[in-house]
């Protein structure tokens, strides 16, 4: 919902910029001076800026709450929910246990355990699956 009223606020003020271009390049009779013009276009296009700048982290904080709601609808622990996360960004078991200061079977057993509560058998099937579901999360919205 953020996002659609970021991007409907975009969307006017960009409207709002192409009018005041218009209106510097056919100057009408009531037309104000043009420093005012100046200051209305720069304050204008400093609010798309800042609207796109907001879209951008709402996405970016939609992207990071898949993983999680992904872990709650499966039932994953607080501790597999972290490793879910790196899982799907690609992380080897190594590089997960140096992250989260675990040995390598201990990495192995959540790994398992994610596995059979998700019901998959590899990694690419555990993206796919997550971005299946992510994807059908979305269409239902």
């Amino acid at each position: 919902m953020e996002q659609k009223r970021s991007r409907f606020a975009l969307g006017l003020c960009t409207v709002y910029c192409l009018a005041e271009i218009a209106d510097l390049a056919l100057p009408s009779p009531y037309a104000r001076s043009i420093p005012f013009e100046v200051m209305g276009l720069m304050f204008t296009l400093i609010g798309i800026a800042y609207l796109a700048l907001r879209a951008c982290g709402v996405q970016q904080a939609t992207r990071d709450l898949q993983p999680i709601a992904f872990a709650n609808r499966y039932g994953l622990t607080r501790r597999e929910e972290e490793l879910l996360c790196l899982l799907v960004a690609g992380r080897t078991n190594r590089e997960i246990g140096e992250e989260l200061t675990i040995s390598i079977g201990t990495v192995k057993t959540h790994v398992h355990h994610i596995y059979e509560k998700v019901g998959v058998s590899s990694r690419e099937e555990l993206r796919d699956r997550m971005q299946t579901e992510t994807i059908g999360a979305k269409s239902t919205e």
